[in-house]
């Protein structure tokens, strides 16, 4: 067996991360213009299952196999695994939420579902909770899939819907009705 002496983030190279850097905050930008408001909004009431279907797509661009859940019409979860040889334990899982609460735009600065970037930093409701540290997880099993980087655990991403307005259909949902997504040996969530 080959030990690692260089961790794989510092064999790319400046060009390597800039792309990776453009193509996430790019995502995080098209996360934020999906109105997934909770409670859902007359205008967009789909808005977590569009989030859901716009991860899923790509998750499948990138050669995943993503499942949508969906415990009533218009309210997805989104939910991957990428598999590891388990030589490292139990799968690692990232847990995110799609739904955001409500914006009115007169108490913001910059349109809140524009995603304006600006000085280096985007703009919109669910920028810091919960869409950016979501698209953040959701790049964790995309860029695992690099050639030469094998997984010693499995890698599962769970993005869900409803957890500003108490988590009926989200994650208590899962945790009711869908508990082997969530056999695994530790999270991460937006609390840590």
């Amino acid at each position: 067996m080959t030990t690692r002496t260089v961790a794989p983030s510092l064999e790319l190279d400046d060009a390597t991360w800039e792309r990776a850097h453009d193509r996430l905050t790019g995502t995080l930008r098209d996360l934020i213009r999906i109105r997934s408001i909770n409670p859902p909004d007359p205008g967009a009431p789909d808005g977590e299952l569009v989030a859901a279907l716009y991860l899923a797509g790509l998750l499948e661009a990138a050669g995943l196999a993503p499942e949508i859940v969906e415990p009533v019409p218009g309210r997805g979860s989104v939910h991957v695994r990428l598999r590891g040889d388990g030589t490292g334990g139990d799968p690692f899982l990232l847990l995110s939420h799609l739904d955001v609460v409500p914006a009115p735009p007169d108490r913001w600065t910059h349109d809140p579902f524009a995603a304006d970037l600006v000085d280096g930093y985007v703009y919109g409701r669910g920028a810091v909770d919960m869409k950016g540290a979501g698209v953040g997880q959701l790049f964790a099993p995309l860029l695992a899939q690099r050639p030469g980087l094998p997984l010693r655990r499995d890698v599962v991403f769970l993005a869900v819907p409803d957890e500003e307005v108490g988590s009926d259909l989200g994650m208590a949902w899962v945790v009711a009705h869908r508990p082997d997504l969530l056999d695994v040996e530790f999270a991460v969530n937006e609390g840590g």
